[in-house]
């Protein structure tokens, strides 16, 4: 009987990191995926790594995605890819909409949208059925955040991918669902916590979550992150668009 394979992509820190962590915990085999060589070597000393597979890849660059497709094809005698999880992202630039360049926009739209597109495509033919892909997602999708419009325009578009995804790949009983974790204590909210309100006027909220101890951690959104992802019946991974993690609604399928 071939072992489950999970690929993750932003799995050097944070949400990624954390749900890593946990998918080794539970005999899952993780193709690590970033872009960060000393992050990804840290990797290997996690509890379980000998179930984890630091891998080399910046998804923006189409040549970088078919090597993921070479290494899961080395996989193929022994695995099954089972879950795809497409959580890496940025948050640059930061900065007024009407001072952005071309390259910066694009930056956003390759992370978010391009490289996740490419990346699913080209692994759909070892997605057996019932496979599942999760998009990692935010409130940001749905509104303009003042300085992180190109940030939100790409996760908006993400979210569309998304449900073209879910749609699409009904019939070959292929799940995709997508999720917004809500705000979590990630290296990125750290980031966002040391701008000043010049730079992000977001950055005043987030310091006041952060002082009201309002963040739930990676480790713990990991955890309802693994149970949506392997554990959800198949219909409600799907029907719940998106999924929230502070929907009291939600939480009580991931108990």
């Amino acid at each position: 009987m071939k072992k489950e394979l999970a690929i993750i992509t932003g799995a050097t820190s944070g949400i990624g990191r954390g749900l890593t962590i946990t998918l080794t915990a539970r005999g899952i085999t993780v193709l690590a995926i970033g872009r960060n060589t000393e992050k990804l070597a840290e990797l290997t000393k996690l509890p379980d790594s000998i179930r984890i597979v630091p891998y080399k890849c910046d998804i923006t660059r189409e040549i970088d995605i078919v090597t993921v497709v070479d290494r899961v094809r080395a996989f193929n005698d022994t695995h099954e890819l089972k879950y795809l999880v497409h959580n890496a992202t940025v948050l640059d630039p930061i900065k007024p909409l009407t001072d952005v360049t071309a390259k910066e926009l694009n930056m956003q739209i390759d992370v978010n949208v391009t490289g996740p597109m490419l990346l699913t495509n080209k692994l759909l033919q070892y997605f057996k059925k019932e496979a599942r892909i999760l998009f990692i997602s935010t409130g940001a999708s749905r509104t303009a955040i003042t300085n992180v419009v190109p940030h939100c325009a790409a996760k908006a578009a993400q979210a569309i991918l998304a449900k073209g995804y879910k749609d699409e790949l009904k019939n070959r009983e292929i799940l995709a669902g997508i999720v917004e974790p809500g705000i979590t204590d990630t290296p990125a909210q750290a980031y966002v916590r040391s701008l000043s309100s010049d730079v992000l006027p977001f950055a005043d909220i987030a310091r006041k979550i952060y002082n009201e101890d309002g963040l739930s951690t990676s480790a713990d959104c990991a955890k309802l992150l693994s149970t949506l992802l392997c554990d959800v019946e198949k219909n409600k991974f799907s029907d719940i668009w998106p999924w929230q993690l502070t929907n009291k609604e939600h939480l009580e399928y991931l108990k």
